[in-house]
């Protein structure tokens, strides 16, 4: 802490005045939508805030959340890939409403990109305490992820966990505990629907060890690698192994991909232009502002461009890191382009889009360099020039002034965007229909329908493969068949039971959902007529019970309970071999 911070500040300010700062920061920035409750996210929060009400309806039916029949006629849920809801996080907040839900889930990740590049940055760079906290402030809560998250896209959150990800990758080469840590994060992104996070924070990870894959080196670093690797798939599995069976499946259908950013107005705009909405389009280019906003401002970028020279001789990695990523956020501007290269041919980057996303790290990179400029650049004008103490305290005092004014900057720009993104209907309390079926008509607040145990016939989801199924709505039976008498017709969000009377040979049942590849039956055969659910029984009398439940999900499920429990395991005796080893040392 600086020294005037010391005298001005009391005992108990001082002692943590990092959790305080947080504090502040988070109260700042995310101020106007706490204050704006019960309102909820417009845009494209409404859809995750809708996807988290699916889970919370699938748990209060005292089931997994598998299957949304909300939605698009019914869709995955568990392993849709842009799921959140199987996520620990929101799982230990079933309890509560979406809406609160959805307000910790955005504050919880804040705070912890902020701790993480501080952790990064003090540990890692061993930059000093003001130039770790201009880092830490900047990336937990600059105008990149505050706007890309705030009441739009949920799953991205998992971004702010990079600079945890890049510290115990680089720690991991010397202890496997760092891999071990860094598996078990790479499987909380997983579970936490970082779709987008995951593969381009792997591009970022294979990047820095660029800088120390040297002969010597290279052995610790594959064992590193491997039980990293070891570490999240075994911790994940229970939603990886679903998941890259839906991609196995399914081929996403997305629009062409033409943006590029290889324009001096479009790279001008995106770290100097103050834009709150997220609904402005810059010339030339295909999305919204929202996917290019990485303010910085003049002071900003030169506190970066200092930083960046620091990093030639202190922090190469950084260099490794920035460069390649702003080449992929530059998009397809050409065939040979690297982000034309990996869109064309590199699974998951074939079923991705928006290269302007990679911005993320370039950003990240950014302002890590200017917490550098702020520690380094002072400690070397006064090992150099002693005797001028005056030229230090200007350099100083210019350095300190750039990041005052960048981060109050940043902080005016955060309440905007913040408060531009909340404002929708309030969620209702509602009397659950006794039986869940489609609406006749569109539902006025869409986020809460499955309150209402009711779903409509409209689709607001990507990543969709059952929509144009003949469902039918009103409450009546959800199973119905022509040659069958088909009674005692119950319903949850992932489950069907009747009672089916079929006369002779056999009868065709359809049921009020569209098909996927996870539904199972325990009588007859599960099939798909016309994208519709439909199950083969023969003759007889017979009660039917299928279920939506994602192919490999058992496989998944044991080999994340054996995972999880090995790894408790080592860590226990781990634990026990220090203490004895720690008492034998005092006897």
């Amino acid at each position: 802490m600086p020294p005037v911070l010391r005298v001005l500040l009391p005992r108990w300010l001082r002692r943590n005045w990092l959790l305080w700062l947080s504090l502040l920061l988070l109260a700042l920035v995310w101020g106007p939508m706490i204050a704006a409750y019960p309102t909820t996210p417009t845009g494209d929060g409404e859809r995750f805030l809708h996807q988290i009400e699916v889970g919370k309806a699938a748990l209060r039916a005292r089931e997994l959340p598998l299957w949304n029949p909300y939605d698009c006629l019914g869709i995955p849920l568990w392993d849709h890939p842009e799921s959140l809801v199987v996520s620990p996080l929101l799982l230990a907040l079933q309890p509560v409403n979406a809406n609160i839900t959805s307000m910790v889930w955005q504050l919880a990740h804040a705070l912890a990109g902020f701790f993480g590049m501080w952790l990064l940055a003090r540990r890692d760079l061993r930059l000093g305490q003001v130039g770790a906290a201009f880092a830490a402030t900047m990336w937990g809560f600059g105008a990149t992820l505050t706007s890309q998250v705030a009441g739009a896209h949920f799953t991205f959150v998992s971004f702010w966990l990079m600079p945890w990800l890049i510290y115990l990758w680089r720690r991991a080469e010397h202890g496997l505990g760092a891999a071990v840590g860094l598996g078990a994060m790479l499987a909380l992104i997983v579970y936490d629907g970082g779709t987008y996070p995951l593969p381009l924070g792997a591009v970022v990870l294979g990047l820095e060890t660029l800088t120390r894959a040297t002969p010597r080196r290279l052995p610790r670093i594959a064992v590193a690698a491997l039980v990293t690797v070891v570490a999240m798939v075994g911790l994940s599995a229970a939603r990886l192994l679903p998941l890259a069976e839906q991609f196995a499946i399914h081929k996403r259908h997305m629009e062409s991909d033409w943006d590029h950013l290889a324009r001096a107005h479009t790279l001008k705009a995106m770290f100097l232009w103050p834009q709150w909405r997220w609904w402005p389009k810059l010339p030339g280019q295909q999305y919204v502002w929202g996917e290019y906003i990485s303010f910085l401002g003049l002071p900003g970028l030169a506190l970066a461009a200092v930083g960046l020279l620091v990093a030639i001789r202190r922090a190469r990695w950084m260099w490794v890191v920035l460069i390649p990523c702003f080449w992929l956020m530059l998009g397809g501007y050409d065939d040979d382009a690297p982000w034309a290269w990996l869109h064309e041919r590199v699974f998951p980057f074939t079923a991705m889009r928006v290269p302007s996303r990679f911005r993320i790290f370039v950003f990240m990179i950014l302002v890590l360099a200017g917490g550098l400029a702020l520690d380094r650049v002072p400690r070397f004008l006064a090992q150099r020039f002693p005797r001028l103490r005056l030229l230090a305290a200007l350099a100083i005092g210019a350095l300190g002034s750039a990041a005052l004014v960048t981060v109050v900057d940043t902080v005016i720009l955060d309440q905007r965007v913040v408060a531009s993104r909340v404002g929708g209907k309030p969620l209702e309390e509602r009397k659950p229909a006794a039986n869940l079926h489609y609406a006749l008509k569109d539902l006025a607040n869409w986020p809460d329908q499955p309150r209402d145990n009711r779903a409509w016939l409209g689709c607001r989801q990507e990543f969709v493969f059952g929509w144009g199924a003949p469902l039918w709505p009103g409450d009546v039976p959800q199973a119905r068949s022509d040659r069958a008498l088909v009674t005692n017709v119950k319903r949850t969000p992932s489950t069907f039971d009747f009672d089916v009377e079929v006369p002779e040979g056999s009868a065709r049942v359809l049921l009020n959902s569209a098909y996927d590849v996870g539904w199972r039956s325990n009588v007859g055969t599960v099939r798909e007529q016309r994208l519709l659910l439909v199950v083969d029984v023969a003759q007889g009398k017979q009660h039917v019970h299928l279920q939506y439940w994602p192919r490999r999900l058992t496989a998944g499920l044991c080999i994340t309970g054996a995972t999880a429990v090995a790894l408790t395991s080592l860590f226990v005796v781990g634990r026990l071999r220090r203490r004895r080893a720690l008492s034998s040392v005092r006897r």
